[in-house]
């Protein structure tokens, strides 16, 4: 099967020969939009993600699923608000059949819970971390995400490797955490389609899709995670399509992979030069000198940026290149030479 000549006519080649709508959702507060795709088979329609519960995308979603009146299987990729939002309601007013990885679990089941968790963990380390009020204050703005998304109860809980039989439709499982700790893609070997969730932002923007995670759970990188996830997907490079959860369609994969570890590297050894520079700093003082707060559009983009700027120092200092002080109840880091 022929490849579109460009991304941006991928939507409607995937409409014209495969028969997969992509709705394409408001994500409030953050500034982007989310795709969601369906599968509209034979049989059945099998939905990938949700979108946040808003009622524009309700409507959308209510009048879609009206009109088709078929059974409605529902593949969740991760458990963030803007992929789970309308899972509840799927369920109750459309009898939907939700999949989610069983790393998932907890925070589908307790979302409330789990996001205040969240929540008050990165709003008390941007204090800790140096960040002035207003800063702070920025960012307790994300807490307005909360409303779009509900706990739900998931009907079946998927693991690694799993084959979906969904209407007669084969689907595998992959585990992929790193944007998430219980981060997933669907393969569909015939049709040899990659469902990728946020593995990968769609477009020319090869920056990692990380999440610091929010109960700080040292035994989980995001970076060294989302790695050994792109390792793992090198074997279905050659997808016809690689369909993520935000932008365009994706025709090579192994581009992002060099573009993520490239970005890495690159971040990395500006983040050292500064501490070789400067010795001790609270995040908040590299954060001024990597970025001195330039050209922040939302709470999304800077969340993104602090997100990013944590998991880089979680990383380095898993390597033993930093090591965390703690000055009057501040949080420093310094070269680990520094440390000794």
């Amino acid at each position: 099967m022929p490849r579109p000549s460009d991304t941006t006519s991928g939507f409607n080649h995937l409409k014209r020969t495969l028969n997969i709508d992509t709705l394409f959702l408001e994500v409030p507060i953050m500034g982007i939009n989310g795709n969601v795709y369906i599968i509209n088979d034979k049989n059945a329609i099998i939905m990938i993600d949700t979108g946040p519960k808003t009622e524009a995308n309700i409507n959308v979603i209510s009048k879609y699923l009206k009109k088709m009146n078929k059974p409605v299987y529902l593949l969740l990729t991760h458990e963030h608000t803007d992929h789970i939002g309308l899972a509840k309601i799927l369920q109750t007013q459309y009898g939907s059949t939700v999949f989610i990885h069983n790393k998932s679990k907890n925070w589908t089941e307790n979302f409330e819970t789990k996001w205040d968790q969240r929540y008050t963990h990165v709003h008390d380390l941007l204090i800790r971390s140096g960040f002035p009020a207003r800063y702070v204050k920025f960012f307790d703005k994300f807490q307005e995400v909360k409303v779009y998304a509900e706990s739900f109860e998931a009907n079946h809980f998927v693991s690694d490797n799993d084959v979906l039989d969904i209407a007669g439709r084969k689907i595998r499982v992959i585990y992929t955490p790193g944007h998430s700790v219980g981060s997933a893609c669907y393969y569909d070997d015939e049709y040899k389609l990659l469902f990728c969730g946020d593995h990968v932002v769609g477009g020319s923007n090869t920056l990692p899709t990380i999440d610091y995670v929010g109960n700080n759970n040292s035994r989980y990188s995001s970076i060294s995670n989302s790695i050994k996830s792109f390792e793992k997907l090198s074997k279905y490079n050659s997808s016809l399509f690689v369909l993520p959860g935000h932008g365009n369609i994706v025709t090579d994969l192994g581009k992002y992979e060099d573009g993520y570890i490239k970005y890495i590297d690159k971040y990395m050894t500006s983040v050292l030069k500064i501490f070789i520079k400067y010795n001790k700093l609270t995040p908040f003082e590299l954060y001024m000198y990597l970025y001195n707060h330039r050209s922040v559009k939302s709470v999304h983009h800077f969340f993104g940026r602090i997100q990013i700027l944590f998991c880089i120092l979680d990383a380095l200092e898993n390597k033993a290149k930093i090591g965390k002080i703690k000055i009057k109840g501040s949080k420093y880091y310094s070269i680990v030479k520094e440390c000794n």
